[in-house]
């Protein structure tokens, strides 16, 4: 809320005897205390809201240009494209929080003194990253403009940046270009990747996070083109759209109680073509109205005196409702929500091939949380199960797969929140050059406090084996999603009925004119309207407002009737959630009670397992060609250093660097590419894998000298010592090695 002037002093001697008997009032009556004070917050908490749609205005006019605390340069505008989408590559320039007017010119692209040639290119990368990988983040379209990942300077943008890397964000702008498609936006972000790649020609494929629904499409395209970028980090995402814990992840029930995605075509074509994002918004604040309509507005309400930037520029990306082609939204709410296609290995493009999230290449990191009712972690996690038929499977295919899980934070706190960005998001950030370290398999990844005395690091990160038990356990039998195919068998006919009968009818009477009519007159936009000096009747919150600044009388925290208010509030609070289990109790019932009728349920069978591509057995080949007897030293200390690091099942961070450092200083090693290296790591992880004892005693046979087996124990020591403890597992396996090399202590 905008501060006023300095009082004079004779206004401050008089509002100072005005206090002082309001005090005295106040004292003798708490009521008086109370009224007078919810009063003024009451007006001051309406002027908040009237400031928030005056942005809402502001923004509107000016492009609604992406919600970011970084400047940042287009590099490749996607709209000059051959199939033009409303995408565009940009690199954040500097950490330096930016004027909103500063940050919507750079967004309607400011001319500027570059040269643009025939592919859109209009910036540069500096010179000065040198090798260092680039991170690439794409934010969600799911109703909202990008900025998510950037709102401040505790983001993942600003993670990026304090850890020295390079960034680009893909955006993207208010409207699609016309007969846009999901195929054309993923061909773009295909060309986005390539340029960054050609930007920084000496650095390591850039690592790509998606956010929330930016998830879905970043591992379609990943496994589309497996050699295109380097580690996937999801984080929020959802690819199991059918997966979730009966009584509580009733989302996922929601578009088949509604009979499928014919819905979302009728909103299209009130949209004259387009579906209007605001509708989305209106979803997601229907998952929990307690804290839409209550808890949150009540602890602005009793906040109201505290600064309020951050909630107006939350507000400002909440609020800024853009636009999707008719073809994109019908794409995902048939072939994700309904169909779950993705998982299935069923979603492919026109002309092209199955999608086959198998095919991805690169080590995948998956950040979700248990607290999160958008994208809980079954939706996050549980195609990994569904993908491969074992963790066997993962490392037979030389695929490294981490995830975490954070206990209590929600959806949006997944990005906007400073604790997280600072923890969970820096963690993930700084581990993604190590995670080609790791052996092929499937990992936790758990960040706690560090070790008392141990100054290195704020937090300590490991990475612990996991198997499949461990992400099935989070959910209750996947049986429950037999009910899902009748659901999209229904879709397809409801779908079809109302393209054939009711489409004629509504797109008779839409056009461009009474279709912005809708969109304008749309509920979240109307709120907007009401709250805003637009509506003449703000102007008395206005004066009011800066009036009660200047002079808060405000209630003590032990009024008798503010903690009946606060009360008051809880169960009001309590009441609404009640509401809100039994609302989901009946929605999961309803779908349970129609799709697991045995009627459908006969006509239309689900399978227990979908079609699962057949791989080959890379454990078998290697043992087959006697690979462990094969090599020289560099094969021999990789395998030791797997061996040791591996031993408890856990991969410190601390042992990952040690392997790190040894292989870039070593003078056998260090001449390794960093490929290699990895090529070397899966090859004997694997080895270890199959048949361990046999792995370590054929090991003689590639380190035949004293003093390279010294060299080799010496590694193997290291890498037990780095994590500032020996466990007694790596004690035994180095007494071994050294048993086998015939080394004495």
């Amino acid at each position: 809320m905008e501060r006023g002037k300095d009082m004079s002093p004779i206004e401050s001697e008089h509002n100072y005897s005005f206090k002082k008997q309001f005090e005295y009032i106040a004292a003798m009556n708490p009521f008086f205390e109370y009224a007078s004070d919810r009063l003024q917050r009451t007006v001051m908490f309406v002027d908040l809201w009237r400031q928030h749609g005056n942005e809402f205005f502001k923004d509107f006019e000016n492009g609604q240009p992406p919600v970011l605390s970084f400047k940042y340069e287009v590099i490749m505008d996607g709209r000059t494209f051959d199939k033009p989408v409303n995408y565009a590559l940009t690199k954040i320039v500097e950490r330096r929080k930016v004027s909103k007017r500063a940050s919507s010119k750079l967004y309607v692209n400011k001319k500027r003194e570059q040269r643009k040639n025939e592919n859109g290119v209009i910036g540069l990368a500096s010179s000065e990253e040198g090798g260092k990988r680039p991170v690439i983040i794409i934010d969600p379209r799911s109703g909202n403009a990008p900025g998510i990942a950037g709102s401040k300077k505790n983001s993942e943008i600003g993670i990026a940046i304090q850890s020295g890397l390079p960034v680009y964000y893909i955006i993207f702008f208010p409207e699609p270009e016309k007969d846009q498609t999901l195929e054309d936006v993923k061909n773009a972000e295909i060309k986005f990747i390539e340029e960054v790649k050609k930007l920084h020609p000496d650095a390591p494929k850039p690592a790509v996070i998606g956010n929330s629904q930016a998830g879905w499409a970043l591992a379609l395209l990943n496994a589309e083109e497996p050699d295109l970028a380097g580690p996937m980090i999801l984080n929020g995402a959802p690819i199991s759209y059918w997966a979730g814990k009966q009584g509580k992840h009733v989302m996922r029930y929601r578009t088949a109680i509604m009979g499928g995605s014919w819905l979302v075509s009728l909103l299209s074509d009130l949209g004259n073509g387009l579906f209007d994002g605001a509708y989305l918004v209106s979803g997601y604040e229907a998952v929990d109205p307690c804290n839409t309509f209550l808890r949150k507005p009540y602890k602005l309400f009793i906040n109201i005196d505290r600064n309020h930037k951050s909630y107006l520029k939350f507000e400002r990306w909440w609020s800024s409702y853009y636009m999707m082609t008719e073809e994109e939204i019908i794409f995902i709410a048939d072939k994700l929500f309904i169909e779950n296609s993705l998982e299935k290995g069923e979603l492919g493009f026109e002309g092209g091939k199955k999608i086959d999230l198998k095919d991805l290449r690169d080590p995948v990191v998956v950040f979700a949380s248990g607290a999160d009712n958008i994208t809980p972690p079954q939706q996050a996690l549980n195609w990994i199960t569904k993908v491969w038929e074992s963790v066997d499977e993962i490392k037979n295919q030389n695929q490294t797969i981490v995830y975490m899980v954070h206990d209590n934070i929600r959806h949006m706190g997944i990005f906007i929140s400073d604790k997280i960005a600072v923890k969970e998001h820096k963690g993930i950030i700084q581990s993604v050059d190590k995670l080609g370290y790791l052996a092929p398999g499937l990992y936790e990844m758990v960040i706690e406090k560090d070790k008392p005395g141990d100054i290195r690091s704020e937090h300590a990160i490991r990475f612990e084996s996991r198997n499949f038990d461990d992400i099935l356990s989070m959910a209750d039998s996947t049986d429950d999603e037999l009910d899902f195919y009748p659901a999209v068998a229904v879709s397809a006919w409801n779908k079809s009925f109302y393209e054939q009968f009711l489409r004629p009818f509504v797109r008779s009477f839409i056009n461009k004119q009474n279709s912005s009519f809708i969109k304008m007159h749309n509920p979240q936009r109307v709120f907007r309207y009401i709250f805003s000096d637009m509506n003449p009747y703000m102007v008395f919150f206005k004066i009011s407002g800066n009036i009660f600044l200047k002079n808060r009388f405000k209630a003590s925290r032990e009024n008798p009737y503010v903690l009946f208010e606060e009360k008051l509030t809880d169960l009001a609070g309590e009441y609404m959630d009640f509401q809100r289990e039994w609302r989901d109790i009946f929605q999961e019932n309803i779908f349970r009670q129609i799709y697991g009728n045995p009627f459908l349920r006969f006509f239309f069978k689900g399978r227990d397992d979908m079609d699962k591509k057949i791989t080959e057995n890379n454990f078998d080949r290697l043992m087959e060609k006697n690979e462990q007897f094969k090599g020289g030293f560099p094969e021999a200390a990789i395998r030791i250093m797997m061996a040791v690091a591996a031993v408890d099942n856990v991969f410190h961070e601390k042992e990952i660097e040690t392997i790190i450092n040894i292989c870039t200083s070593n003078t056998r090693l260090q001449n390794l590419d960093p490929e290699k290296i990895r090529a070397l790591i899966q090859e004997q992880s694997g080895i270890l894998n199959y048949d361990s004892e046999g792995a370590i005693e054929s090991l003689p046979f590639l380190i035949k000298t004293r003093e390279e087996r010294i060299e080799a124990i010496g590694m193997a020591k290291k890498i037990a010592s780095s994590d500032l403890e020996v466990s007694s597992e790596e004690n035994q396996l180095i007494t071994k090695l050294m048993d086998i090399f015939e080394l004495k202590d």
